[in-house]
């Protein structure tokens, strides 16, 4: 398995570059396990892999690529907060205590503003997770409550940590000489 150095940097990107959500197409809420290698590793989050192979193209056969609006958790996010709806009424799936903390959430980014995980106190490896493409595409992975709730209220640039880097990508920066840490890689090629 190869990684890049410092793989747990978070970043803070424009949330406008998050709005594409890369999914396995056989699976309803599996880890990004990308290589046959990795299908047996736990929900534990994998950070600064690099993998070849078509998972960040529309066509791949393996993951499928759907507008983050689209997704089911940002629709009953949505009936939830923006529509005034209950919980029960907005189709969420979830259970009421995992419901209280995405409120907890919700309402600390609209009273204090969007912090990272570290200004929380948190791990960073729990920032909105995101896969970059061979083209430097930023494809969203998981972190779906803080980020419907950004998009609700207006927050500009979130955090971010990246899981998976396309091989292409890496090739590029290395022709480049660019440092593979996550902010250099972004500093130098995505912006």
């Amino acid at each position: 398995m190869t990684l890049i150095e410092k793989p747990r940097t978070p970043l803070k990107v424009p949330l406008s570059s998050l709005m594409v959500h890369l999914d396995r197409r056989d699976s309803k809420n599996m880890a990004f396990r990308i290589s046959e290698g990795l299908k047996n590793v736990s929900r534990n989050r994998i950070v600064g892999l690099i993998q070849d192979g078509d998972w960040d193209l529309p066509t791949s056969e393996k993951y499928s690529q759907t507008l983050f609006v689209n997704t089911r958790i940002f629709h009953y996010m949505y009936r939830h907060f923006v529509l005034g709806m209950t919980w029960k009424d907005s189709k969420a799936p979830r259970k009421p205590t995992k419901l209280k903390r995405v409120e907890r959430t919700h309402y600390s980014i609209k009273k204090e503003g969007y912090k990272s995980q570290i200004e929380l106190g948190g791990d960073p490896a729990y920032e909105i997770e995101v896969c970059v493409g061979r083209n430097g595409q930023l494809l969203h992975r998981d972190g779906f409550h803080r980020m419907s709730s950004a998009i609700f209220l207006d927050v500009e640039r979130v955090h971010v940590i990246v899981n998976v880097w396309h091989k292409i990508f890496i090739d590029k920066a290395i022709k480049k000489g660019v440092e593979l840490t996550p902010s250099k890689l972004f500093s130098e090629l995505l912006i």
